[in-house]
């Protein structure tokens, strides 16, 4: 297993976007197993927190679609209250969508280990 300065190292080798040589990424092939695992577990890392800030936007945006729904039948009483309605519908839909998409890959990625 990679020591954690090791794996630091091979993450940040380049900082030089001009410079390639000695970049992991541009490396053909991984020089040995234990790098290949390293690699791919540091995706899977990757590829969960990407999945968790997805999530939270989703959350954010149904919020906020339903704070503007609420905004509306309060403050807007002239308007017809399926407007506010279905945006507060709108924004729990938003959100059931988020969190199936988030528990689907998560799912995946707990298979993938």
């Amino acid at each position: 297993m990679l020591s954690v300065q090791r794996e630091t190292d091979l993450l940040f080798r380049s900082l030089d976007p001009l410079e390639t040589t000695g970049c992991p990424m541009n490396d053909d092939a991984p020089q040995n197993a234990s790098e290949s695992g390293a690699r791919e577990s540091l995706a899977l890392m990757r590829t969960d927190l990407a999945n968790e800030r997805t999530l939270l936007a989703y959350g954010r945006t149904a919020l906020m679609v339903t704070a503007t729904g609420f905004s509306l039948i309060k403050f807007f009483p002239d308007l017809p209250l399926v407007i506010g309605w279905g945006f507060s519908i709108a924004g729990g839909v938003i959100g059931a969508i988020g969190l199936i998409r988030f528990t689907r890959l998560q799912k995946r990625l707990r298979q993938s280990i």
